[in-house]
């Protein structure tokens, strides 16, 4: 059986997006045996959540409680932190406000991972391709103006960081496909060789006091253009809310924030 660690930072009110998340996937998700490393200060809610769920393997990491956007900027650090005790043979990220909708499928296949590593396509900005993406073009045509424009003043879809002080900073020649910084996966050495690659990509942005322009996300979209990976469905990062992903399966959700039942 496939070991499986589940990695995810929750803070402050992100306790409870993380308790629902960890639900959803023991629940869902089968054939893997599951560990949850939470980085959090609300050591007294997951101690109230290991009790009602006796079964569930959590292992908590006690941080401070973290603000915007350290929370997220600071996850590779953290995670980086704990390598030694991260023993499960493959390693996932995952946001606190996410939710397992079903089963892993066949695209979850560590072993063909190039490099070991799975990256998500972002939600927001991946496109079908060949006749479906015509089709969206005809029912969307203003998507189809936006995304020319983007493709012509950026060099490709994605919310990528121009500021060139930053190690984030990517050349618009190699912006191709932009990942999602909420889920992301690999092997077990492979996970912890990238998260100290991109830990130390942050750490010297601090030390000459630059910020990315989209945090975490912006030095996991650098690190994707110059490193062996494997690209992932959006739907493991589903979003309801973009239309041009109706037709995918749905495996992890993003929640609405405002519906944490959803």
């Amino acid at each position: 059986m496939i070991t499986l660690g589940v990695v995810t930072v929750a803070t402050n009110q992100y306790i409870d997006y993380w308790a629902k998340m960890v639900e959803s996937f023991y629940e869902n998700v089968r054939d893997f045996d599951l560990t949850f490393h939470v980085f959090t200060e609300q050591l007294a809610a997951v101690e109230e959540f290991r009790e009602l769920h006796p079964a569930i393997d959590v292992q908590v990491h006690e941080i401070e409680a973290l603000g915007w956007p350290f929370a997220t900027l600071y996850r590779y650090k953290l995670i980086n932190s704990i390598t030694d005790h991260l023993d499960e043979s493959i390693l996932m990220h995952l946001d606190a406000d996410m939710l397992v909708r079903t089963n892993f499928d066949s695209s979850f296949s560590p072993d063909s991972w190039e490099g070991g590593i799975g990256l998500v396509a972002h939600p927001g900005f991946w496109r079908p391709r060949g006749p479906e993406l015509v089709k969206l073009y005809l029912h969307y045509p203003r998507k189809l103006v936006s995304d020319f424009r983007s493709i012509m003043e950026n060099g490709g879809l994605g919310s990528w960081c121009d500021n060139r002080a930053s190690t984030s900073f990517v050349p618009k020649r190699m912006r191709d496909t932009y990942y999602c910084g909420g889920t992301w996966m690999g092997r077990n050495a492979e996970f912890k060789e990238m998260v100290t690659d991109l830990n130390e990509s942050v750490s010297q942005d601090e030390f000459t006091g630059v910020m990315a322009t989209w945090h975490d996300e912006s030095h996991l979209n650098k690190w994707a253009v110059s490193n062996t990976h494997s690209t992932l469905s959006p739907s493991y990062c589903f979003d309801p809310s973009y239309p041009h992903l109706r037709g995918l399966g749905e495996i992890i959700r993003a929640v609405d924030k405002n519906a944490l039942s959803k």
